[in-house]
């Protein structure tokens, strides 16, 4: 590393070429860089509930389709909203790839007479109604028809739903944005229109990323020059440091490119964090470079000292803090190790970039004029001398109340609930929670569970045993949350009746397989068609249940009850299988893995950042103290959260993460300054003086910069976002106040031998 900083002291001009070079290469690329909101590409492929999933796809079709709803307070049942439903379908099959679509008015319904059965569309010749009279049939029809109320339409008639189902391999992707169009000419009226679909919300939540970083990114940016301004005075002050973190943003946004990884809605942060903390070790540098060059000194003998002192503690900031994002490694979501391997790299990216390009501008520019270091800065300087002369003062008070706070916030660690549904990431006020709550007051509810009966054998599921063991599984998920279900039970019940004269006594399963082979060759033979629930040669088939998400403790326990009744009526060793399929399987595997994945990282990521502090600065004990202010941190964070009532979601896992990854650089750098002036004269009060003026100036406004820097996703789209912001911004808080507090007060108070031996080898 001496030899690269001793190039680029001697070789500015060549630093800086290859540098502008280097950015230029990783800047290309990000023009290609691709966005991923689909919940369904955070697992890996491999993933057994991903295989399973692909494998139902292809056996039954997607379960759920596109869905356009319409809402109009009157009820729908009048000309103009019904036409519009009739007008919209017909565009909706106009485009390829939409294998069918299901409205109200095409619905297929059992109709049973004194002679015949017969399977209709529910509107007469499934078109909107022109007469008073049809109108009425229409009425009748679809409000005596059990499978559609809560299906197609709402049980008041006010709303109506529009499910649009696509072929398997389709692109919905590419479909939605036509379908979008053909809704968006069809508003007015006094229906209200909504759109419930993957690609729909992914697309919506995508623009809202891409409007959120062409904001912030721009805001963050001219927030920390500000506080450069203020903290240097001088336009090199402000335009390095501002330099070292475009260009590590610049790597990293490059790198994503290179290593295949999509912007997602952890990722998109990232730039946002490389710019708050990417700036901290120029921040370092160039607060020791000043304190160099006001000694008088050659300008070139004043580079090198500062990088030999500055070598070391930015090595380690810089590696640890890197370490710290790179446990994320074991987390179970796809888009948490993308946004790890991210973040290091920008971290290592602004390290290099510290080292290197800094001393190579230094020594392009004009040796800067000497004053007084303090100049402008007197208040900052008086109040954390002031400050540190009370925690001196009173070191073992400041030690027990921090146990205290460590104690107290401890205690309400077990009152935290996790919480990653959609709504507590998105916002109760999202457009695409708004449209689920739609979908839950009106409809059978926003979720689906899915449960697979494979026979193995031909016409199998016609075994009246399998209906009525799907009726019983049927009647336990209504019992335990779901709002209804569909399966061949429905089915086969209402031909029955139909077929006996519409006496409710027939409202049953028949005893013999004949019977049900007969109901069902003769639904058939009407034009009714099965959809999802059945395979064509009726060797297994599906019971589908609707509920309303609410929270991910809801999915999770629905998930949990419902595994446990197909444990316990259908072991493995029986000759049928029975296994849970669809969105609950994928989200409940989530929701749980997610958490337990999170809090080891954050357990591994302490010890490991721990143990390198202790390998970098030779010490156990130095380790040890460094993980003081971590471990409170983290602690106060999370016990914040759970005093307030704020739940850990998908983001907020992460905070305690980030929080350790960049708060130990405050510890890191306290520490090696206080050292370095401790070993001049074993004098430890003016060891803390010294550090307090310097470095503990150049940790403020290193802590002022990240939190505001986090503190503005506040204004962030997604509610995830913005609470992960403030609670970066108080953690850093926290993290910087104990690494200037409880750190002091322990090294004064015992001084400790490592303070006295040599931190690194020189020279190397």
């Amino acid at each position: 590393m001496n030899r690269l900083i001793r190039f680029a002291v001697d070789h500015p001009v060549w630093t800086v070429l290859a540098t502008l070079i280097l950015a230029v290469g990783f800047a290309f690329p990000i023009q290609h860089l691709t966005q991923e909101t689909d919940f369904k590409e955070f697992l890996d492929k491999d993933d057994p509930i991903i295989v399973l999933m692909d494998e139902a796809e292809a056996r039954y079709g997607r379960s759920w389709g596109i869905m356009v709803m319409l809402f109009n307070e009157d009820g729908i049942f009048n000309d103009t909203t019904l036409g519009k439903i009739e007008r919209m379908t017909d565009a909706f099959e106009a485009i390829p790839g939409i294998k069918s679509v299901t409205t109200p008015l095409n619905s297929q319904t059992i109709v049973g007479t004194e002679t015949a059965i017969s399977v209709r569309k529910v509107a007469p010749g499934g078109v909107a109604p022109k007469t008073a009279e049809d109108m009425e049939i229409f009425r009748t029809r679809i409000f005596e028809d059990e499978n559609l109320v809560g299906g197609v339409i709402s049980a008041g008639g006010q709303a109506a739903l529009i499910n649009i189902e696509l072929e398997v391999g389709a692109d919905e992707y590419g479909l939605t944005p036509g379908i979008v169009d053909i809704v968006e000419t069809h508003r007015g009226d006094g229906d209200t229109l909504f759109i419930y679909g993957d690609a729909y919300f992914d697309t919506v939540m995508a623009e809202e990323m891409s409007n959120d970083t062409a904001l912030l990114f721009p805001l963050a940016i001219l927030l920390m020059v500000i506080l450069l301004f203020a903290s240097f005075m001088t336009i090199r002050g402000i335009l390095l440091p501002i330099a070292i973190v475009l260009l590590s943003v610049i790597v990293a946004m490059g790198s994503m490119v290179f290593l295949g990884f999509p912007m997602t809605m952890m990722s998109f942060i990232a730039p946002i964090l490389l710019l708050a903390i990417g700036i901290a070790d120029a921040i370092h540098v160039l607060n020791r470079y000043n304190e160099e060059i006001a000694k008088g000194g050659p300008k070139r003998e004043a580079i090198l000292k500062t990088m030999e002192e500055m070598k070391g503690p930015v090595v380690m900031t810089s590696l640890t803090t890197a370490v710290g994002f790179l446990s994320l490694l074991t987390a179970f979501m796809v888009p948490q190790r993308h946004f790890g391997i991210v973040t290091a790299i920008g971290v290592i990216a602004a390290m290099l970039f510290s080292l290197v390009l800094i001393p190579a501008v230094m020594s392009l520019l004009k040796k800067p004029r000497v004053r007084d270091l303090s100049k402008g800065l007197r208040p900052l300087t008086r109040v954390l001398l002031g400050f540190e002369k009370v925690i001196i003062g009173h070191r073992k008070t400041v030690l027990a109340v921090a146990l205290i706070i460590f104690g107290v916030m401890l205690a309400g660690i077990p009152r935290l609930r996790v919480e990653t549904s959609n709504e507590e990431f998105l916002g109760k006020e999202h457009e695409a929670i708004q449209v689920l709550n739609f979908t839950s007051e009106y409809f059978s509810g926003d979720m689906n569970i899915m449960v697979e009966f494979d026979t193995g054998r031909r016409d199998g599921i016609k075994d009246p045993a399998v209906l009525n063991a799907m009726l019983d599984l049927e009647e336990f998920m209504l019992e335990n949350g779901v709002s209804k279900t569909f399966s061949l039970t429905m089915l086969v019940r209402q031909m029955n009746e139909r077929f006996n004269a519409d006496d409710p006594a027939f409202y049953v399963i028949p005893d013999q397989q004949n019977m049900i082979s007969q109901l069902l060759l003769l639904f058939t033979f009407q034009g009714g068609t099965l959809g999802d629930m059945a395979l064509g040669d009726f060797s297994a088939g599906t019971v589908m249940g609707m509920y309303k998400m609410g929270s991910s403790g809801n999915v999770s326990r629905l998930a949990g009850v419902v595994q446990e009744y197909l444990d316990e009526h259908f072991p493995e060793s029986g000759d049928m299988h029975v296994r849970m399929i669809g969105a609950t399987t994928l989200m409940s595997r989530i929701f749980t893995q997610m958490t337990q994945s999170q809090l080891i990282g954050l357990a591994t990521t302490i010890v490991a950042v721990s143990i390198l502090v202790m390998i970098l600065m030779g010490s156990v004990v130095a380790g040890l103290i460094a993980a003081i202010p971590l471990i409170l941190t983290v602690t106060f964070s999370m016990g914040i959260m759970a005093y307030t009532g704020q739940p850990l979601d998908m983001m907020t896992l992460m905070v305690s993460v980030v929080a350790v990854g960049i708060g130990v650089d405050y510890s890191i750098h306290f520490i090696s300054r206080f050292r370095s002036e401790y070993r001049k004269d074993r004098n430890a009060e003016r060891a803390l003086q010294k550090t307090i003026q310097t470095t503990g100036r150049g940790i403020t406004y290193n802590a002022l910069t990240v939190a505001l820097g986090f503190f503005i996703l506040i204004v962030a789209s997604f509610k995830g976002i913005r609470t992960f912001g403030w609670q970066i911004a108080l953690t850093m808080a926290v993290s910087a106040l104990s690494a200037i507090s409880i750190i002091p007060a322990i090294l004064v108070q015992w001084q400790p031998k490592f303070l006295s031996r040599v931190p690194w080898k020189r020279g190397s």
